[in-house]
């Protein structure tokens, strides 16, 4: 039997508010946790909404926004938090250290050039070619330096791999691990709705394009009034949106809720007919995992992570070009009207959905750091 190891893992996201990435950090850890191995977690000095545990706050942060697009975290010392990487090696005899997001600045920064243990990088973000995050593209070079030491790194999908593989060294070793998702929480229930339920589950700013959705209720209201949208999430782009609905007498037609997690979530999700990605610039969802665990039929634009999650979806005119709203507006009108297609589909993706247990990417990323530590 091969060791248990001791997982440091360090992140850069705030923990009030968790995302896809928290998400699958707590996720992977519970599950490392379940197969013998001591994980703690060490990030910002927030209160976590997430049960996390060995949680050790290392850091303070510094929220930048980023073209009302995203939120940037920029991890700082204070008098409290001076010696992080020192704090992180003095907590264990760990085997690694994990960092999600490498990129970010600073401390993820810092622990890449001071740790002296094996360093394993999870990159979580990628983008399309259209996205204004290729701005940056010009800057990845100049991070290089700061990867010499790392030793092996792990990819959401497969556009991650080729939007940030060329900043590794190539002796990193690398590899494509998938979110994952939890069949045994989200799982399909039959609802009983009046009226079929269309659902929004994300971040509220514009690439992630609920304006449009808005829109596109708008036109479909005109022909099936018996519809209503459903959305779970908040930022900066949220009270635009809501404006919208107002100006535009949507009110009966549209409910926010807010930003909502655990079982009030999964509720939402098993009381829904149709979920609505008009992403753009995704990298591999976890709420469209969500959603195929749950058996909610997809309709979505066709950002290369929504494609990589559907590969194979049976029904491909659902998931349109981001700039053919009138394509995406007959995808949800198809689904609404075809009770028999929305059957279809969810049988197809209560098949497919064991495929991104956390169970099965645990024991991937464990063998990946049985890999790079080379037991």
């Amino acid at each position: 039997m091969k060791k248990k190891l001791k997982i440091a893992m360090f992140f850069s996201s705030n923990p009030e508010k968790p995302d896809g990435l928290l998400h699958h950090i707590y996720y992977i850890s519970q599950e490392l946790t379940k197969l013998g191995h001591l994980v703690y977690l060490f990030g910002p000095n927030r209160k976590s909404a997430l049960p996390f545990k060995n949680y050790k706050k290392i850091t303070n942060l510094v929220e930048v926004p980023f073209f009302k697009e995203a939120t940037i975290f920029l991890t700082v010392k204070s008098k409290e938090y001076n010696e992080p990487v020192k704090t992180i090696e003095n907590q264990a005899k760990f085997d690694l250290i994990h960092i999600h997001d490498p990129y970010l600045p600073l401390i993820a920064w810092e622990i890449l050039k001071k740790a002296k243990l094996p360093i394993v990088t999870t990159f979580h973000t990628a983008w399309d070619e259209s996205s204004r995050f290729n701005i940056i593209n010009g800057f990845i070079p100049l991070f290089q330096d700061y990867f010499k030491k790392v030793s092996g790194s792990i990819f959401v999908s497969k556009i991650g791999i080729k939007r940030w593989g060329s900043l590794l060294p190539a002796k990193v070793k690398k590899i494509v691990i998938n979110n994952g998702v939890h069949s045994n929480l989200f799982y399909p229930l039959e609802n009983k709705n009046k009226k079929i339920t269309l659902l929004f589950v994300a971040r509220i700013v514009p690439r992630k394009g609920l304006m449009i959705l808005l829109k596109t209720l708008r036109e479909l209201i005109k022909d099936i009034p018996n519809i209503k949208l459903i959305v779970l999430g908040d930022g900066p782009h949220l009270i635009t949106c809501k404006k919208y609905v107002k100006n535009n007498q949507l009110e009966n037609f549209v409910e926010f809720k807010g930003y909502i997690t655990g079982k009030n979530k999964i509720k939402y999700y098993q009381n829904s007919d149709i979920f609505c990605a008009p992403y753009r610039n995704e990298n591999f969802a976890i709420t469209i995992l969500e959603a195929m665990s749950c058996g909610i039929p997809i309709v979505g634009f066709d950002s290369n992570g929504v494609k990589e999650i559907l590969s194979g979806y049976p029904d491909s005119d659902l998931i349109v070009s981001h700039k053919n709203t009138k394509l995406f507006r007959e995808a949800i009108k198809s689904l609404v009207l075809d009770d028999s297609k929305r059957k279809r589909i969810r049988k197809w993706l209560l098949t497919k959905r064991e495929k991104y247990s956390w169970e099965k990417i645990a024991k991937e990323t464990e063998e990946f750091y049985y890999k790079v530590l080379k037991i």
